[in-house]
C-alpha cells in the first residue's frame, strides 16, 4: 500500500471511529442570550448547574461560558478569574420531572470531572448584562481529556471561591432540556442541589462543551485510526 492510501486510509479509519473529532468539534452548545441577565455562580454563596444530553460517546477537553463579575448591584470590568468547573453524571433512571418541567430525581450523582482553581482571562463581547450593565465576556478553560459516554449529565460552572465580588453566568437563549438549578458543591466533590428554576425561557445556561484535540490526542487519534485501518485490510 503506497503512502497516499495509507493517508486516506487513516483518515478515513478516524473519520469512522470519532466522525470530525479530527478537526475539533462542539459537543453542546448553548448560545448566549444577552437579554437575560446573569444568575450568581461562584463558590461558598451560590453554584448553578445545567443538565445536557449527549446520544453519542466523545472525548472533550474544552469549556466556554458567558458571564461578568459584579460588585453586589453594578457589573464591573475584571477580565481575569479562577474558576471551578464540575461535570456529573445524571441518572436517567431515576429522573422524575415535575408538572413544570423540574426535576425531582436523578439530580447529579457522580463526579466525571472536577477542575478547581483555573484561571481564564475573558474577552468582551461588546454587550451588556440588562440588570447589572458592563461587558459580558466570553470564558474558556482546558479540561483534562475526558470521555464522555451517551447520556444525561450536569455541568456547573463558578468562579473560585478565594475570588472577591460575584460572578453572574449569562442565560441562554437555547431551550434543549436545561434547567438552572442551585446548589453547592462538597469538598468531596459531591453536589447538594437546593432548588430548581423552571421559567420556560430561562431554563438554560450559555456555555458550550468543545473537543479541539492537540498534538498528543491528534497522535493518539493516528494511531487509532491506524489500528482500525489494520484490522480492516485483514478482513
Amino acid at each position: 500500500m503506497g503512502f497516499p492510501q495509507l493517508t486516506r486510509g487513516i483518515s478515513t479509519a478516524c473519520a469512522l471511529l470519532c466522525p470530525a473529532v479530527a478537526f475539533g468539534i462542539t459537543i453542546v452548545d448553548r448560545p448566549l442570550d444577552s437579554t437575560g441577565y446573569g444568575y450568581t455562580s461562584h463558590g461558598g454563596q451560590q453554584q448553578i448547574f445545567d443538565h445536557f444530553e449527549i446520544t453519542t460517546g466523545t472525548p472533550v477537553d474544552q469549556v466556554t461560558w458567558y458571564g461578568l463579575f459584579s460588585d453586589g448591584l453594578r457589573a464591573n470590568s475584571r477580565s481575569s478569574a479562577s474558576f471551578d468547573v464540575y461535570l456529573f453524571r445524571s441518572d436517567p433512571e431515576g429522573e422524575i420531572i415535575s408538572p413544570e418541567g423540574a426535576i425531582t430525581m436523578g439530580t447529579p450523582t457522580n463526579a466525571v470531572l472536577a477542575v478547581k482553581g483555573e484561571l481564564s482571562s475573558g474577552a468582551g463581547i461588546g454587550e451588556g448584562d440588562p440588570l447589572h450593565g458592563g461587558d459580558i465576556k466570553q470564558w474558556s478553560v482546558d479540561l483534562p481529556w475526558v470521555y464522555l459516554d451517551p447520556g444525561k449529565y450536569w455541568i456547573s460552572i463558578c468562579a473560585n471561591s478565594t475570588e472577591p465580588g460575584f460572578f453572574l453566568w449569562n442565560h441562554s437563549s437555547g431551550t434543549d432540556g436545561g434547567l438552572d438549578y442551585y446548589g453547592s458543591i462538597s469538598p468531596s466533590n459531591e453536589p447538594n442541589v437546593l432548588s430548581a428554576e423552571s421559567v420556560p425561557e430561562r431554563e438554560t445556561m450559555a456555555f458550550a462543551i468543545h473537543f479541539v484535540p492537540d498534538a498528543s490526542s491528534g497522535f493518539a487519534l493516528m494511531l487509532m485510526g491506524m489500528g482500525a485501518l489494520v484490522a480492516m485490510q485483514r478482513k
